[in-house]
């Protein structure tokens, strides 16, 4: 049975306590899985959280294509039931603010050159794009800081939508859909629509939409 993944409606809870329902070895390394969690697996182009469970620390945690997210610690998480867990915050906090700048900055590339993002990657160094574009010189650049920073200035809302087959078809979505069934969709209004499963610091939740 898939985990219940409580990061998608709440980005910012990270001290929580959690059940396990089972143990296993995940690529030589000791894992668990929760019956619900707040802890993001690597994916989409995010790395995954870490922190604490019980008394083991929780060095990766990755999803699998049954919806199951494993939580692979050192050390021994204990016995207890429930376990508290506690999220890192700090890098909780950059994953959050580079995803949303990610968002914001390849809309930007959209929106003023009409190229469209192939892949991202956010990291603790760095973060990069990959666009389907060529070369481009700094003033062309510069215009596209400029339309991203004039967003964040404005200080625009994060809204997450959740919605199905029919009711995505009332979001002109930025780039093409490849999931289905249950959908979530990340909005920052009057600039970007995107399928998206990553931690926003998202101002609003709604309800599925038809």
């Amino acid at each position: 049975m898939a985990s219940q993944r409580r990061y998608y409606d709440d980005s910012y809870t990270t001290r929580f306590e959690a059940r396990v329902t089972e143990r296993r070895d995940l690529g030589g390394r000791p894992a668990i899985e929760l019956e619900s969690t707040y802890f993001y697996p690597e994916s989409g182009g995010q790395e995954a959280d870490r922190g604490r469970i019980g008394g083991a620390a929780v060095v990766d945690v990755q999803a699998g294509d049954d919806g199951r997210v494993w939580h692979v610690v050192q050390g021994e998480p204990g016995d207890a039931a429930p376990l508290a867990a506690e999220i890192d915050w700090a890098r909780r906090f950059d994953a959050m603010q580079q995803h949303t700048g990610q968002h914001v900055l390849s809309a930007a590339f959209e929106r003023v050159l009409g190229a469209s993002t192939l892949s991202s990657h956010l990291g603790d160094a760095r973060a990069s794009i990959e666009l389907a574009m060529a070369d481009a010189d700094w003033r062309t650049l510069d215009r596209i800081e400029e339309a991203a920073n004039r967003v964040l200035w404005e200080n625009r809302p994060i809204m997450l939508h959740w919605t199905d087959d029919e009711g995505v078809k009332r979001f002109k979505l930025r780039k093409e859909l490849k999931v289905s069934g249950r959908i979530r969709v990340v909005e920052i209004p009057d600039w970007d629509v995107s399928a998206c499963g990553g931690t926003q610091g998202a101002a609003s939740t709604q309800a599925a939409a038809t």
